[in-house]
């Protein structure tokens, strides 16, 4: 079940999206992510999806980039588009479950 946009604003460069359960505390996602977002809702064995962070840039734009780490449990992503950038966390099932997940997002969400 995607995500689905509130609509409260969050300026062109983010989306603010109702509440889901597998969704943490905060809930504003940057465009680039949300596909990335919705992909790890949907997959059993994360858990919980923590939207960290957004950063915005000062003068040039940003490069586009997705960085990946799974420790134990936990996926760490970082993933930028022009317009901002934004870190994500994920919680897996377990260190296996974990190890997948970020191996999947690596060779889907490689930016060339």
């Amino acid at each position: 079940m995607p995500l689905k946009p509130d609509w409260v604003d969050r300026g062109d460069h983010a989306t603010h999206v109702h509440h889901h359960p597998k969704l943490g505390r905060h809930r504003t996602v940057i465009n680039t992510a949300l596909p990335l977002v919705n992909e790890l809702i949907d997959k059993k064995s994360v858990q919980q999806v923590m939207l960290g962070r957004i950063w915005y840039p000062a003068s040039k734009p940003f490069t586009p980039y997705i960085g990946v780490e799974a420790r134990g449990w936990r996926i760490g992503i970082t993933i930028s588009g022009e317009d901002a950038m934004q870190v994500i966390y994920a919680k897996a099932a377990d260190g296996d479950a974990s190890r997948e997940i970020a191996d999947s997002i690596r060779q889907t969400w490689v930016v060339a």
